[in-house]
């Protein structure tokens, strides 16, 4: 019978089992080509393999060998990269993700392997984690806690290097403290030492499967509580703290990410209100413009309708008839389809005249 692991030690090493993830973490360098926008020349050995970017201070554009495929933004740090050959561009501005105006940086690119299956027990981890955390059945939370120790004692600590936790720290929010502040006297240790990144990969797959088999035995004791549906949506207001040529390089960041993560995962689903958006991104990125074609003809790209996210308090009817028609004139002849969705996420008040409005616009929801 293995000993329930308190709170603050799951997470600790839940932690680290983010940091052990990464191996042969390389620091490498810009070529900078004019103040706003730098280049980098990269060979992959490994489809596993992740770029992180170090202490860059606006946000960017990403280009993988000349198309847009990622942004730089507080929320984005890290892109997966393939086997082979690259040219990684990227494109600064002086605003972060919320409009504070700032001094652009490159910072520092690593380019790391990631353990896949150490990644995704990271993530199951800290999903049954954060659930154990909610709860408010203390009994959920207790039957989770005991299924990530037993599963974490296959997954047993080896070793860590002060680049892992680094890595790590950087791109977790909500790093425990008491590791971060580890980092430095565990540097002077580890290269005294001459530590080494810990190998045993078989271990990770032990770890998730038998955390998966837990959870599924949990899922029959207490039976499904209801259905969750994820689907992402990117919601940027047009007119904000910068000016529209932000906007416009906003939208391009965004679409670019979602269009990497469609390619990679073939279940997400993600929806984008404002047909403006669309027209932008046909004049400033034709090639993004028609992958974006393909996943609406998918059906897994939503179009959301209305030409911009519009106010829902003090508009007149003849306005809202005008961002609907705009909008699904615009989507009938670029998409050969309507939109079934009026999607607006952010106003602070609807209309009662919505509904018949929205209906006899051709929308559904």
């Amino acid at each position: 019978m293995v000993e329930k692991r308190g709170l603050k030690e799951l997470e600790r090493r839940v932690a680290l089992v983010l940091a052990q993830s990464f191996s042969n973490i390389k620091f490498l360098e810009w070529m900078a080509t004019r103040p706003e926008a730098a280049n980098l020349k990269i060979e992959v050995d490994q489809d596993n393999s992740i770029l992180v970017f170090l202490g860059y201070k606006g946000s960017a554009l990403l280009t993988l060998n000349g198309e847009p495929f990622w942004s730089l933004d507080g929320y984005h740090k890290s892109v997966q990269v393939k086997k082979g050959k690259h040219e990684i561009g990227a494109e600064f501005t002086p605003y972060s993700a919320f409009g504070e105006k700032t001094q652009i940086q490159h910072g520092t690119p690593i380019l790391a392997l990631c353990d896949p299956v150490a990644y995704k027990l990271w993530i199951h981890c800290s999903m049954a984690l954060e659930q154990a955390k909610q709860s408010k059945d203390k009994k959920v939370a207790s039957d989770l806690f005991d299924a990530l120790t037993s599963s974490l004692e296959h997954a047993y600590f080896e070793a860590v290097t002060h680049e892992q936790l680094v890595l790590a720290v950087y791109l977790v929010e909500k790093f425990p403290k008491e590791l971060v502040n580890t980092i430095p006297e565990t540097s002077a240790v580890l290269k005294q030492l001459g530590y080494r990144e810990g190998a045993t990969p078989r271990k990770w797959q032990e770890a998730l499967s038998d955390l998966e088999e837990r959870l599924h035995l949990l899922v029959e004791k207490y039976g499904k509580r209801g259905r969750i549906l994820g689907i992402g949506h990117g919601h940027i207001d047009t007119a904000w703290l910068w000016p529209f040529t932000e906007t416009e390089k906003k939208v391009a960041r965004t679409f670019s990410v979602v269009s990497t993560l469609l390619d990679r995962e073939s279940e997400f689903h993600y929806i984008q209100s404002m047909a403006l958006y669309y027209d932008w991104v046909k004049s400033t990125h034709p090639g993004l413009y028609e992958k974006i074609k393909g996943y609406v003809n998918e059906g897994r790209w939503e179009l959301g309708a209305g030409w911009v996210e519009n106010d829902a308090n003090m508009l007149s009817g003849e306005s809202f008839a005008r961002q609907l028609l705009y909008s699904q004139q615009f989507y009938q002849k670029e998409f050969g389809k309507l939109a079934r969705v009026y999607w607006l996420p952010d106003s602070f008040g609807f209309a009662a005249s919505i509904p018949q409005i929205a209906k006899l616009a051709g929308i559904r929801f």
